[in-house]
């Protein structure tokens, strides 16, 4: 089964001073040592760049060349699929957020990124936001929930 990696546990993995550090490292290195396929979006790939720099978000933010490098390391695995929008994004972005009632504010990604993976029949996303509950379809699971 393919499985969407969401930002939060990119992070987790690559700065240190994350509490969920460790599992998602450890998660990290088993995902691109294996032969399961997994997914990413830009939208993904494009805030964890914009948040592992971030000196308001961290006291010690990744250099740029370091998320980059991060970056580089996901985008080498050969059983990563990126996730793009299709003409049926909007109608189908129109499903996801019917299906979770109140939509406002960051939420409003979660719900693209839920339409994508909607959009790629992905059906499990590995993250620690427990927002992602409020979709249908999708099977919401942690770092340590995952087998590979």
């Amino acid at each position: 089964m393919r499985v969407l990696v969401d930002t939060n546990v990119l992070l987790a993995a690559t700065v240190r001073q994350l509490p969920a550090h460790a599992e998602s490292r450890e998660f990290a290195e088993r995902l691109l040592s294996s032969a399961a396929p997994w997914c990413l979006s830009w939208v993904n790939i494009y805030e964890y760049l914009r948040v592992a720099t971030h000196p308001r978000v961290f006291s010690k933010p990744l250099k740029w060349t370091e998320a980059r490098a991060a970056v580089s390391q996901f985008l080498a695995s050969p059983q990563l699929e990126i996730l793009s929008e299709t003409p049926s994004h909007l109608a189908t972005l129109e499903k996801v957020v019917a299906e979770a009632g109140s939509v406002s504010g960051n939420f409003v990604h979660d719900c693209h990124v839920a339409a994508l993976m909607r959009e790629h029949d992905v059906r499990r996303i590995v993250t620690f936001d427990t927002h992602f509950r409020r979709f249908s379809k999708i099977d919401v699971a942690t770092p340590r929930d995952v087998d590979l």
